[in-house]
C-alpha cells in the first residue's frame, strides 16, 4: 500500500513539475533556444525516470506493462542524456538536432501511452480513452516538424510544448486520480 502510496505522490509531483515547465517554454520562447532545449530536455529525462521508476516499483503493472514501461523509460533516459552531452560539448550544435532528437523521445512517449490505455486493463475505461488520445495527439504534434519542412523553430518549440503539458497532465490525473479498477 505504501508503494502504491509512493506511486501516486511521484506521478502528482512529476506531472506538476512538467506542467510547469511546459508552461515556462510556452511563454518564453523568446529567450535562449538552448535553454529551452535544456529545459525540454529535463521533461524528457523526468519522463523517462518516472516510466523506469514505475516498472520497478508499481506492483499492479503486467509483465507487459512492466517491461513496456521500462524499456520506453531507458530509452528517454538514454535520449536525454545525449541530448545533455551533445549541447554540453558544442553548445552550437544546430538546435533543429537537438529539436529533432527531443521530438523523437516525445514520440516514444505517445507511442507509450496508447500502448498503456490499449493494453492495460487494470486501467478505468475513461482513463484508458485519455491515454489513446493523449498518445495520438503527442505523435500527431511530432509528425508535423518531421513531416513539414522547413518549420519554424519557435513553432516546433509550441507543438512540443503542447505535447509535454498534455503528457504532464496525464501524468499529474495519474497520481490524482484513483484511475484504476476497483476488485
Amino acid at each position: 500500500s505504501s508503494s502504491k502510496s509512493g506511486n501516486k505522490i511521484s506521478s502528482i509531483v512529476y506531472g506538476v513539475i512538467i506542467m510547469i515547465i511546459a508552461s515556462i517554454i510556452w511563454f518564453y520562447t523568446g529567450t535562449a533556444l538552448i535553454f529551452l532545449v535544456y529545459l525540454i530536455n529535463i521533461i524528457i529525462l523526468l519522463s523517462g525516470i518516472a516510466r523506469f521508476n514505475n516498472s520497478l516499483t508499481n506492483k499492479q503493472l503486467s509483465r507487459v506493462g512492466k517491461g513496456f514501461k521500462f524499456l520506453s523509460g531507458v530509452i528517454l533516459i538514454i535520449l536525454a542524456l545525449a541530448i545533455f552531452l551533445i549541447t554540453l560539448e558544442n553548445p552550437s550544435t544546430s538546435t533543429e538536432l537537438l529539436l529533432f532528437l527531443i521530438t523523437i523521445g516525445l514520440l516514444v512517449i505517445g507511442i507509450a501511452r496508447i500502448g498503456s490505455g490499449a493494453v492495460n486493463k487494470k486501467f478505468i475505461m475513461w482513463y484508458r480513452v485519455i491515454l489513446i488520445i493523449i498518445g495520438s495527439t503527442t505523435i500527431i504534434l511530432n509528425l508535423i516538424p518531421i513531416l513539414i519542412q522547413p518549420i519554424n523553430e519557435t513553432l516546433n518549440i509550441y507543438l512540443i510544448s503542447i505535447s509535454l503539458f498534455i503528457n504532464g497532465f496525464a501524468r499529474f490525473l495519474y497520481g490524482l486520480t484513483g484511475k484504476e479498477r476497483i476488485k
